[in-house]
C-alpha cells in the first residue's frame, strides 16, 4: 500500500476522535465547528484515496458548516439562502464527480444531512447522522476507506448514544410526581406517613 493510504487512514482515526467527543455535546455551534474540523480531515483523506465524490460533497459540507454557524442570530432570509446555496453546490459536487447511480443515494444522504445542520432540532441532528452515516459506509467499503468506515459507524454510535441518554432523561421525567410549588420537598414523596 502506498504512503498515501496510511496517511488518510491516519486522518481518519483522527476525525474519529473528534466525532466522538462532538455528538455527545448539545450545543449546535459548538458542534457545528467541531464538525467542520472534522470534515476537513476526511476530505483530505478521501482526495488522497482518489474518492473524488466522497471529498467533494465533505468539502460542501466544510462550506455548509460555516454557513450554518451562528445562523440563528443573521436576518431570517439568510438561513435559507444558505440551505439553497449548500443543496446548489452539493448537486454540482455530485455532477461532477458521479461514478454510478449509487451516487444519488450519496445526494440524498447528504441532502438529509443538510436539513439536520439547517434545523435547531438535536433528535434531528442526530437521526439524520444515522441515515447518512450508513450510506456513507458503503461508499467507503467500495473506496477502501478503512478508517473511514470506523468514523461513520463511531458516528453512528455515537448518536445512538445521545438518543438513548435523551429517551432515559425524559421517561425519569415523565414517571417523577408532581409536587405542588408550596409543599416541602421531603413531604412531596409518595412515602408520606400517617400521624
Amino acid at each position: 500500500m502506498p504512503l498515501s493510504f496510511w496517511f488518510a487512514q491516519g486522518l481518519s482515526v483522527v476525525a474519529t476522535i473528534i466525532v466522538f467527543i462532538s455528538f455527545q455535546i448539545k450545543n449546535k455551534n459548538v458542534l457545528l465547528l467541531l464538525n467542520v474540523a472534522v470534515n476537513a480531515l476526511i476530505c483530505a483523506g478521501l482526495f488522497l484515496l482518489e474518492a473524488y465524490l466522497g471529498a467533494a460533497a465533505t468539502a460542501v459540507a466544510i462550506v455548509r458548516g460555516f454557513l450554518f454557524f451562528k445562523m440563528e442570530k443573521r436576518p431570517k432570509w439568510y438561513a435559507y439562502f444558505s440551505l439553497a446555496l449548500v443543496v446548489a453546490l452539493v448537486i454540482v459536487s455530485v455532477i461532477f464527480t458521479y461514478e454510478n447511480y449509487f451516487s444519488l443515494l450519496m445526494l440524498a444522504a447528504i441532502f438529509a444531512l443538510t436539513y439536520g445542520f439547517w434545523q435547531k432540532n438535536a433528535v434531528f441532528i442526530r437521526v439524520a447522522s444515522i441515515c447518512a452515516s450508513t450510506v456513507f459506509i458503503v461508499y467507503n467499503v467500495f473506496k477502501l476507506a478503512y478508517a473511514t468506515i470506523v468514523l461513520e459507524s463511531m458516528i453512528i454510535l455515537s448518536c445512538v448514544i445521545f438518543l438513548v441518554r435523551l429517551y432515559i432523561e425524559k421517561r425519569k421525567q415523565k414517571n417523577m410526581p408532581d409536587i405542588p410549588p408550596d409543599v416541602p420537598p421531603e413531604l412531596g414523596s409518595n412515602t408520606l406517613k400517617n400521624d
